[in-house]
């Protein structure tokens, strides 16, 4: 059961406009589950046959590792439950990910597209100052590596994930 905090976590209200975490079943909003043919690329193609689409950049920010760190899991449901869900959300994401770059690949074939897609994620070496979920000194921690990284261009993956 979700509490009150966790819930504020998963919907938050922009300048008026409603932003949703969708765990394992959409993590990255990008039209995986259209058919080419209804695709940006196609569809431009459609409209403007004589017009080149203009360059596109995908900017997808995993605020995780790519790969979990390895960890004990208690032989109980609720830890194994825990555990489940947040690998199948990693997995879910990556898969998208690499998806989201196959359909950048097809859209370059097809239509003559360039798609940029720059992928930034908490580096792999990267531990926690404090354990614990939500930790003060830890969010700010991550919060302070994000800002260096986002400025980074050296943070910032061209190649899937």
């Amino acid at each position: 059961m979700l509490t009150e905090y966790q819930i504020e976590l998963i919907h938050r209200e922009i300048d008026g406009e409603m932003y949703v975490d969708g765990g394992v079943t959409g993590n990255i909003l990008y039209g995986g589950r259209l058919s080419e043919k209804e695709t940006l690329a196609a569809v431009w193609a459609t409209r403007y046959p004589d017009i080149p689409m203009p360059a596109t950049r995908f900017w997808v920010i995993f605020n995780n590792q790519l790969l979990p760190p390895p960890q004990v899991t208690q032989p109980n449901w609720p830890a194994v439950v825990s555990r489940s869900l947040e690998m199948g959300t990693r997995a879910s994401t990556l898969t998208a990910m690499r998806h989201l770059y196959s359909i950048s690949e097809i859209a370059r074939i097809k239509h003559g597209v360039e798609i940029e897609i720059r992928v930034v994620a908490i580096p792999g070496d990267w531990l926690p100052p404090k354990p614990g979920v939500f930790v003060e000194e830890t969010m700010n921690n991550l919060a302070d590596l994000g800002e260096r990284m986002g400025a980074d261009p050296a943070s910032w993956r061209t190649d899937p994930p």
